[in-house]
C-alpha cells in the first residue's frame, strides 16, 4: 500500500507540473486578452460537464460494482451491460 501511495503522489505531482508548464506556455503565447479568455472557456466549460458526468457515475456505479464483487455476483453484473 506504502509503494501505491507514493506513485500516486508522484503522479500527482507531474500532473500539477505539467499543468502549470501547460498554463505558462499558453500565458506566454497568447498574453491576457479576448483569444486567452476564449480558449480558457471553450476548455473548462466541456471540463465541468465532463466532472458533473463523472461525478455521477462515480456516485452511482462503484457501489453497486462493490457490492456485486462482494456478493460473488460481478460476472452476472457485467452480462447485463
Amino acid at each position: 500500500m506504502r509503494r501505491s501511495v507514493i506513485g500516486m503522489m508522484i503522479l500527482l505531482s507531474l500532473s500539477k507540473i505539467t499543468g502549470l508548464l501547460r498554463t505558462m506556455v499558453l500565458s506566454r503565447t497568447y498574453g491576457a486578452g479576448a483569444v486567452s479568455d476564449v480558449f480558457f472557456a471553450s476548455v473548462m466549460i466541456p471540463g465541468v460537464f465532463l466532472g458533473i458526468v463523472l461525478a455521477g457515475i462515480n456516485t452511482c456505479l462503484v457501489p453497486v460494482l462493490t457490492m456485486a464483487e462482494r456478493d460473488g455476483e460481478k460476472d452476472a453484473f457485467f452480462n447485463r451491460f
